[in-house]
């Protein structure tokens, strides 16, 4: 009973349990699983600070590029100070390492995968390699073919930007028979020096991979070619959808017009903007206070599209002749635009200049999409869609009371 209770005081001690709960099986994206205290949360791709839960989704690899390895990150009391930034108590990296490539090598560790142990200095590489060889580094420990390195940081050494306190530990462990590695960085008052190796040893002990690794490693050697091709696809299926509006094609880094619709696709075939034009109302219908634009009152529109998430996917702006510096202006119909955005879009500009009623008020819909990131978001349908159910509230007078708009043309 007595050695019972020890090893149950040394599993806690390594899980930290005296300031958590038991651990659980976390999924690492379905290439393995790893033993974790509950406290640790997964740190994905929207990052928040709150807690997430332990595993990480398969989608986390999505567009994943280096065949020799991933890397998944933990956070444990993640919050953020009075200034928003996260104050990183403790973080932990998981390394998985390709079985079918040579295993790491112990013995030479030049780095760590946690960025927030290093200086703000981009890529300046003999400063980052300086500052992590200038820690005060304590005797590697060695268990079987694995090596724990444990460095003491904010002592006045290396980089002296980041030199003083919080005082942390930094511990590296790798073990190439596993082709694991773990780097947890904490302050010291969250974690003993033993507390903290125990967990980094304990961890790398449970990963247990699947054959997914393998497959995913492999898979990032035609990543670049997989993605492209994706995009070609999201690119095509975006300009066909124009033809809804009139318009047959859109060549990169060129404007397409048709009576309703102007589209502007990037050289790089990442970005398209897409207008069409609501409608033309009076100048003078508007109120105006003297050195601001023109306003009118505008009724919401009920039940818009869920497609249409924000203002990058349908947006009411008015184009106006502004007499004081003599020029075409842009603004919001709905609220003013603290977004230079609109104001410096090239189909928007591209607009203007082909306008020719100084005593009229342009109104179009705009629609920006970013082809190569966010595919899955294109909804041009829903676009056009709700610039028609715009359009036809101007021409009846219900979204400007009162005011009637008229046809107004792009030409071609």
């Amino acid at each position: 009973m007595r050695q019972m209770l020890l090893l149950t005081t040394v599993a806690a001690s390594v899980f930290g349990l005296g300031r958590t709960q038991k651990p659980t099986r976390a999924n690492l994206a379905g290439v393995a699983t790893v033993e974790l205290p509950r406290s640790f949360h997964a740190h994905g791709y929207k990052r928040t600070g709150q807690k997430t839960g332990p595993n990480f989704e398969s989608a986390e690899l999505e567009g994943h590029r280096d065949e020799r390895q991933v890397t998944f990150r933990f956070e444990e009391k993640q919050r953020r100070n009075m200034g928003a930034y996260f104050v990183n108590p403790v973080l932990l990296d998981i390394t998985l390492y390709n079985p079918a490539l040579p295993a790491p090598d112990p013995a030479s560790i030049p780095y760590t995968t946690i960025d927030e142990f290093y200086p703000p200095v981009d890529n300046d590489r003999p400063r980052l390699a300086g500052h992590f060889a200038a820690q005060r580094w304590l005797p590697d420990v060695r268990l079987g073919a694995a090596i724990t390195r444990v460095a003491a940081t904010g002592e006045g050494l290396g980089d002296e930007l980041v030199s003083g306190p919080p005082k942390r530990w930094l511990v590296i462990h790798i073990d190439p028979v596993r082709r694991v590695r773990v780097d947890m960085y904490t302050w010291r008052k969250e974690y003993s020096l033993e507390e903290a190796t125990a967990l980094v040893r304990r961890v790398a002990e449970s990963v247990e991979v699947t054959p997914r690794l393998r497959e995913v490693l492999e898979a990032a050697k035609t990543v670049d070619d997989r993605e492209a091709a994706k995009h070609a696809r999201v690119v095509s299926d975006a300009v066909g959808r124009l033809q809804a509006c009139g318009i047959a094609s859109a060549n990169p880094g060129e404007m397409a017009w048709s009576p309703t619709c102007g589209a502007w696709l990037s050289s790089d075939r990442r970005y398209l903007h897409v207008a069409r034009t609501l409608g033309r109302v009076p100048l003078a219908a508007a109120t105006r206070e003297p050195r601001e634009p023109p306003a009118f009152r505008v009724n919401k529109l009920p039940g818009r599209s869920p497609l249409l998430v924000g203002p990058g996917d349908f947006q009411m702006l008015m184009l106006y002749w502004d007499a004081g510096p003599g020029r075409w202006s842009v603004e919001g119909l709905e609220s003013r635009l603290y977004d230079d955005a609109p104001r410096e879009d090239p189909l928007v500009a591209a607009i203007a200049a082909r306008l020719t009623e100084r005593a009229s008020v342009s109104l179009i819909s705009l629609a920006r999409y970013d082809l190569k990131f966010w595919g899955d978001r294109v909804a041009i349908d829903a676009f056009f869609a709700e610039s028609d159910r715009t359009a036809a509230a101007l021409r009846a007078g219900t979204l400007i009371p009162g005011v009637k708009a008229e046809p107004d043309s792009f030409g071609r």
